[in-house]
């Protein structure tokens, strides 16, 4: 437990030294553009359990135990795109708490509020669409500024761009289910198989080891065992998300039983 509290630390390190970076870049274009990426900073470094880049960092350690820094910056790669599909799915889910804290259109809907805007919401909810965007923008850049060979970062990459892709095509069908009036197991397993275990287990398991120069049939056992653990995962968060606590999940505990 230390040892992944110890990881956790270096990867949050990892994520504000890159923010960092781009905060400045964003003064440079605009004041409105640098409290964006401030405020998509504070979002990102909220307590949160940093899964998918300890198993990017876990994925690496199956084959290398080198460049271990390298590989924790690489691994943000993941943190930055689990935050831009959290700012665009607390807009399509309506929610207000995220991490125990206001949503990002919520911390907008307050800023423009403050600044006498008559009807702030919709202005909030562009803006957090637009740092999703940023977000989704910049994501791929942790992996393109390793040092890791060429050849592994552009499989890694595609893997992770296609990581991305399946996670919205798992949302587009989680939003459609509602409309269907007996939704079946096979669309629940699709929906886990495609919003969770690709996108939280097998895809950043994946990056990790691509990066370390894994082959294909050492990827295929890696995702053998990511699938199932993945979804078990998500039947469990599912679980916590109705019985559990508001002050340990961070959010409204019937916000996704209501959806």
């Amino acid at each position: 437990m230390a040892a992944t509290e110890t990881m956790m630390k270096r990867i949050d390190a990892a994520i504000a030294s890159f923010l960092d970076k781009k905060i400045a870049e964003a003064g440079e274009v605009s004041p409105e553009s640098q409290r964006l990426m401030e405020n998509v900073k504070e979002f990102s470094l909220r307590k949160g359990k940093r899964i998918r880049p300890l198993m990017v960092v876990n994925g690496y350690k199956c084959f290398k135990e080198d460049h271990e820094q390298d590989i924790i910056d690489a691994s943000i790669c993941t943190e930055l795109l689990h935050n831009y599909l959290l700012i665009h799915d607390d807009i399509m889910d309506e929610s207000d708490l995220r991490r125990g804290l206001p949503t990002f259109h919520k911390v907008y809907e307050d800023i423009y509020a403050n600044s006498g805007i008559e009807k702030p919401l919709p202005y909030a909810i562009n803006s957090s669409i637009l740092a999703g965007d940023v977000l989704a923008a910049l994501s791929s850049q942790p992996i393109i500024d390793s040092p890791f060979p060429n050849e592994n970062k552009l499989k890694a990459i595609s893997v992770f761009n296609r990581t991305n892709s399946l996670t919205g095509y798992g949302q587009e069908i989680d939003i459609l289910l509602e409309l269907k009036k007996d939704p079946g197991m096979d669309d629940v397993t699709l929906v886990h198989t495609l919003k969770t275990a690709n996108y939280t287990i097998k895809g950043p398991l994946h990056i990790g080891a691509i990066l370390a120069g894994a082959n294909e049939q050492q990827l295929t056992l890696l995702g053998d065992y990511a699938i199932p653990a993945g979804r078990a995962f998500q039947i469990q968060d599912d679980i916590l998300g109705v019985f559990g606590s508001e002050q340990k999940i961070g959010k409204p505990r019937d916000s996704d039983l209501k959806e």
